[in-house]
């Protein structure tokens, strides 16, 4: 099938996040080599709240203002989360989805 006629899914940021936890329904949608599309906020959500659970791996329970203070040193364990969200849309747009 050519890929510009396959159908093109708006990525909310709860799929994506699913996806990440491991959840396998948001696997199969993000695997079902449909193309994708999102905007800047669900990529924000996504940095934000992937960002959000490495802060509580790492240092427990979340708290806006404690989490924004151990960011100012550049604690680079928890920013990976933007790395980490920026690669797996690199990836996907890499692959023309």
């Amino acid at each position: 099938m050519d890929i510009s006629r396959k159908k093109v899914i708006f990525l909310d940021s709860s799929i994506i996040l699913r996806h990440f936890l491991g959840d396998s329904t948001a696997k199969n949608i993000i695997e079902d080599s449909s193309r994708f599309a999102i905007n800047s906020i669900v990529f924000n959500e996504v940095s934000f709240n992937h960002l959000k659970l490495l802060y509580e791996e790492k240092y427990g329970e979340y708290r806006f203002y404690d989490m924004k203070s151990s960011l100012l040193p550049r604690d680079y364990g928890v920013l990976k989360g933007y790395e980490i969200t920026w690669s797996f849309l690199d990836e996907l747009y890499s692959e023309d989805r």
